[in-house]
């Protein structure tokens, strides 16, 4: 938007609370248009019904070295049939940039002034029930991995007559069911007391994980 990068500040110290969110893409989403990046936000002590999504966090390339989403927590959370509720999506195709091949390649890119990144995310005290397509769906660029992504106290089960759905909104993600949680593109992956019910294959999916914490 030619806005010079001081006169995009982040939006921090945001706490949203004691909210029902219900029937939508998601429960709570965050980005993808945040040029200055999102900062120090908490989410905590809400109910999601029936949506998409339950907690949303998206980029893509172009929004900018500024467009960092870091110390964010979501804590103390109860969903019900939601589809997918935990998503990190750093590759969202909507609006006329985002099929483009620089936007979707999953090859590692340099790294330059339009590229965004993902710092610290923390999920904890988490119920999901009758979930449908998978436990989470993450993917960091290849060339800006996910900082840190902890998930504390969580407890995910799927519905009994699941449906297939796309988990995220980026190109090549297909239609799926009962999926534990998949990451690709993450620094370290920490896992405590992390407890997925029902799914079909293996609980976790990773590809270019460099590290997992599991207790």
């Amino acid at each position: 938007l030619g806005i010079e990068p001081e006169l995009r500040p982040a939006t921090h110290d945001v706490l949203i609370s004691h909210c029902y969110m219900h029937d939508g893409h998601g429960a709570v989403v965050l980005g993808s248009e945040a040029a200055g990046g999102i900062k120090d936000l908490t989410v905590s002590k809400c109910l999601f019904e029936r949506t998409d999504r339950g907690l949303r966090v998206k980029t893509r390339r172009g929004r900018g070295k500024d467009a960092v989403n870091e110390g964010i927590t979501f804590e103390h959370i109860r969903m019900d049939e939601v589809l997918t509720p935990f998503v990190v999506n750093s590759f969202y195709f909507c609006d006329k940039d985002g099929k483009t091949d620089y936007v979707q390649s999953r090859e590692a890119l340099p790294v330059d002034d339009r590229t965004p990144g993902f710092g610290a995310t923390t999920f904890c005290d988490i119920e999901a029930t009758n979930c449908h397509a998978a436990a989470a769906y993450i993917t960091g660029l290849p060339e800006s991995k996910v900082t840190r992504l902890t998930f504390q106290d969580v407890h995910v089960t799927f519905a009994p007559d699941t449906e297939p759905f796309v988990p995220a909104m980026a190109c090549g993600v297909e239609p799926m069911v009962r999926q534990g949680i998949i990451a690709q593109n993450v620094k370290v992956l920490d896992l405590q007391n992390v407890v997925i019910e029902g799914q079909d294959g293996e609980e976790l999916q990773l590809q270019n994980v460099d590290k997992v914490v599991r207790s």
